[in-house]
């Protein structure tokens, strides 16, 4: 035992303290490696978010439509909850010219030609409350059930009454006119346009904000071998916000258009601490950059915390599409690119290649001039007939690199919920 404690004594005096050099072109082959597999796998992950969003706007349209069924007509009178008042004249017997009628009774047992049936009550059943004076005619309202029956079904109806016999010379009104503001489509299927309908929106969105780097193609070579492993420690996401003003105008009663202004902060918490321990020499020949291990004395310690704010104002110009489940309630989705305006920056970012704490206000590393995308859905609610409730999710990302003076490529993006009031301002 005492030889083994000796043994692990010995190589623990002698070791400690080692270090071991890697040739500075093996790390630039491994950290070309690193950022060629980090680029892959972000790759991957962001067309499966956007195959993912595809598939579920395919999914939902079909299910939607598969949910349209055409409602069946009721012919049970007790069942129909809606019925249309309408107005019929009172009937006038008309005698046949070919062929007079005899109306005395007296008559009827010597005169072959005398027609008992003209003395008949023809009349409907009187409805309470009306006096005799009512008999012999049609009541002037009749409450006829609409969904229950067509046109032809009326007069089918009306020809088993006795009054409406056909057996009997007599004239009509014209057919029974049902209003056709008060029908409705037979089919729900049937999608009326609704062209020249303009909505305005505000919205809220609490969200969280984020960022992917990669390494530029033509100056990558500047960034520092420590870089990416520092700030994926030290970079993390964070809350933002977007408050936007939407105009939308309706092209029918599925597609729309959406334009509008967007307020944007997307924020990051960093938290940096770590120490540079190489003078760093950049060879702009070989276009590689040279470590050299600087002797204890003159290491730098960096640290520092806090949250870094981008503020944007975005145009976006979105197609949508929407689905009707209910009267109440609504489905939309919609998608399309943004244009950013980078209006500020604030806090503290490392430099890619010397890895010190700099300004964002004062680094000209930033361009002001981007795009991006987003896609957002979510339901829409009724509060009146002229006021919508909408909460759905949404995201965003930039399409192009926020930082082009930089060898670093930087995208951010962001998700959340959004919140908002639409009103329907011209029908």
């Amino acid at each position: 035992m005492n030889k083994e404690y000796n043994i692990s004594k010995l190589l623990k005096q002698n070791l400690e303290g080692y270090e071991s050099f890697v040739d500075a072109g093996q790390w630039d082959v491994l950290s070309a490696r690193l950022n060629a597999y980090d680029r892959k796998r972000i790759l991957l992950l962001w067309s499966n978010v956007v195959v993912g969003f595809i598939i579920l706007l395919l999914f939902s349209t079909a299910f939607f439509n598969s949910t349209k069924t055409e409602k069946p007509h009721s012919k049970s009178m007790k069942n129909n909850s809606e019925k249309t008042i309408v107005d019929v004249s009172p009937e006038v017997f008309i005698p046949n010219p070919e062929k007079p009628i005899d109306r005395n009774p007296k008559n009827a047992s010597t005169n072959p030609d005398f027609d008992q049936s003209q003395n008949e009550d023809h009349s409907l059943e009187v409805p309470k409350g009306s006096t005799d004076k009512d008999k012999g005619v049609i009541s002037e309202m009749v409450e006829v059930p609409y969904e229950s029956m067509n046109h032809f079904e009326k007069m089918f109806m009306l020809s088993k009454i006795p009054a409406f016999s056909f057996e009997h010379p007599f004239t009509i009104s014209p057919p029974l006119p049902l209003p056709l503001e008060k029908s409705e489509p037979l089919s729900k299927n049937k999608t009326e346009p609704i062209n020249g309908k303009w909505e305005l929106g505000i919205m809220t969105t609490p969200s969280v904000a984020n960022k992917i780097l990669n390494s530029d193609k033509t100056n990558g070579w500047l960034i520092n071998r420590d870089f990416f492993g520092i700030t994926e420690k030290s970079e993390k996401r964070s809350g933002g916000f977007q408050s936007s003003f939407a105009v939308q105008f309706n092209l029918n009663s599925i597609w729309f258009l959406q334009g509008g202004l967007t307020y944007s902060e997307k924020r990051e918490s960093v938290s940096y601490n770590h120490i540079i321990k190489d003078e760093i020499i950049v060879s702009q020949t070989e276009k590689r950059l040279i470590y050299n291990e600087a002797p204890r004395i003159q290491w730098i310690k960096v640290s520092g915390s806090g949250i870094n704010k981008y503020t944007f104002i975005e145009l976006p110009l979105f197609v949508g599409f929407k689905h009707k489940i209910n009267d109440k309630l609504e489905w939309r989705s919609r998608g399309g690119v943004s244009y950013w305006r980078l209006i500020d920056k604030q806090g503290t970012k490392i430099d890619p290649t010397i890895l010190t704490l700099n300004n964002l206000s004062d680094s000209k590393d930033y361009t002001k001039s981007n795009l991006g995308f987003a896609i957002n859905s979510g339901f829409y609610y009724n509060l009146s007939p002229a006021m919508k409730f909408l909460v759905e999710t949404g995201a965003s990302m930039a399409m192009t690199n926020l930082t082009k003076g930089s060898p670093v490529i930087t995208k951010p993006y962001s998700y959340g919920l959004n919140v908002g009031i639409q009103y329907i301002i011209i029908k």
